[in-house]
């Protein structure tokens, strides 16, 4: 892109292509072993032309961060490395911490202007980073890694803009605002882990990367891992609806030929964990009967018998009132469903038309014209962004779901709404970046987190990313 008046920084034209990521890799992993050893100065290999942004983290903690514009491309990226090695707003970095560092160059791409009026709407927190274009001043840049090492909103990233620029939204008005996304790299300390990194991400797809990481969250014994805290790589077994999430997991695994053996361990203990929660022996299986129901229904579809107490639990009209787990239960029985829940699951929809459940009910019951209505809600939700958010569940999960609801619609603008959730579903994988925050990332690697902002790896939601992928490629 041109440098002209009208753009603050160099960006990328078009996305970093693998030889270039390559490259780039090997650039910064000899700037890493130059900061430690202080021989000789390394050779760069060749850089892009945009705005190289250099953050440097030490333990998971950001240590210096600095962007370049000025020289030649080569130039701009060994700069824009020495200054933030020698950045002292985050500490600075002692030498004898010098050879743990890990370096992340983040190249803004996509520039867009964005009206004042709609940044707090309009901006996309963890994807989307923002310059603030000031007169005869540099511009103040916020990385979109800002929002998800704070866990940021739109709100919390605007604010984090106002206090790196010292001033407060209202007096904006001379300036400029602009969106950006990045194309990033990582270098790890060890040249060779460097490459046996770039070497899996150019070589793993997707689905392949994600079903290894879930496989590896179930046990030896079956039991599956509710989540992993990446910066520590802390395993939980336990959390909310835990051992519906875990049929997730199951449902994902089973679909893939790598999977397979660790999702008939794991059906195997959600068999013998079911039987216990039932019988009341399993502190952390769900009381609600909603939650009981929606838990069966997960279960049964990744393949477990649990008709007899799912049928009876469909019966209560208690179920009827939670829209969400009711539809779940049609999923999983069909036909076998009683027809008045699957009306209330379709009555629901007058005050609550984001029903993805209720659309996948309606596509397993053959209903067109419900699964057409609730289509074009869901497809109405996916912003130019991709990721469809809603309160508490997690932000990944859902557009995963939409990804899956929406298979079969036919209308165009379901169409291309489903093409762009599934592109942010994608983009959130740690495949080809794996954030440089996360100490050991092969913790990490194949997974998706719960949202842009909130890097939690709960495993139902890298399986229903694997659910969303597997939709797709069935199409």
């Amino acid at each position: 892109m041109p440098r002209v008046a009208s753009v603050p920084l160099p960006a990328l034209a078009r996305p970093l292509s693998r030889a270039e990521r390559g490259e780039l890799a090997r650039s910064l992993g000899a700037l890493l072993r130059f900061q430690h050893r202080l021989r000789a100065w390394p050779r760069l290999g060749r850089t892009p032309g945009g705005t190289p942004i250099v953050s440097l983290y030490l333990d998971g903690a950001l240590r210096g961060c600095t962007g370049m514009s000025e020289g030649p491309p080569g130039e701009r990226l060994a700069r824009a490395f020495l200054l933030a090695l020698g950045d002292p707003r985050f500490g600075g970095v002692a030498p004898a911490d010098r050879r743990r560092l890990v370096a992340q160059v983040a190249y803004p791409s996509q520039l867009a202007r964005l009206a004042l009026e709609h940044a707090e709407t309009r901006v996309a927190a963890g994807v989307q980073g923002l310059v603030l274009s000031r007169r005869r001043e540099p511009p103040v840049v916020l990385l979109p890694d800002v929002a998800r090492e704070y866990e940021l909103d739109a709100a919390g990233v605007l604010r984090a803009l106002e206090h790196k620029a010292g001033l407060e939204r209202a007096a904006w008005g001379p300036h400029r605002l602009f969106t950006f996304e990045t194309e990033s790299v990582v270098a790890r300390p060890g040249s060779s882990a460097t490459r046996a990194s770039h070497a899996a991400d150019s070589a793993l797809d997707p689905a392949d990367a994600a079903v290894r990481w879930l496989a590896r969250q179930v046990a030896s014994d079956g039991a599956v891992t509710f989540g992993v805290e990446p910066r520590s790589a802390e395993r939980h077994l336990d959390g909310v609806m835990s051992h519906g999430r875990a049929a997730a997991v199951v449902q994902a695994l089973a679909l893939h030929p790598r999977g397979r053996p660790a999702a008939k361990r794991a059906r195997a203990w959600l068999e013998r964990e079911l039987a216990r929660g039932l019988a009341g022996r399993v502190p952390a299986f769900p009381r609600e009967l909603p939650l009981v129901a929606g838990t069966l229904a997960l279960a049964k579809l990744a393949g477990i018998d649990c008709d007899a107490p799912l049928r009876e639990l469909a019966a209560n009209p208690v179920l009827g009132a939670e829209p969400w787990h009711a539809a779940q239960v049609v999923c999983a029985l069909g036909a076998a469903a009683p027809p008045a829940l699957y009306r209330a699951c379709v009555s629901a929809l007058d005050s609550e038309p984001r029903a993805p459940w209720t659309a996948l009910a309606a596509r397993v019951l053959g209903d067109h014209a419900t699964h057409a209505r609730v289509a074009r809600t869901l497809a109405a939700l996916v912003p130019p962004a991709g990721g469809v958010g809603a309160g508490t569940l997690p932000e990944v999960a859902l557009t995963a779901l939409v990804v899956e609801a929406l298979a079969g619609a036919t209308e165009r603008s379901a169409r291309t709404a489903r093409a762009r959730a599934f592109a942010f579903v994608l983009r959130q994988q740690h495949l080809a970046h794996v954030p440089p925050d996360v100490r050991e990332p092969e913790s990490a690697f194949g997974a998706f987190p719960l949202t842009p902002v909130h890097a939690y790896l709960r495993s139902d939601v890298t399986a229903h990313a694997v659910l969303a992928l597997a939709s797709m490629r069935a199409k």
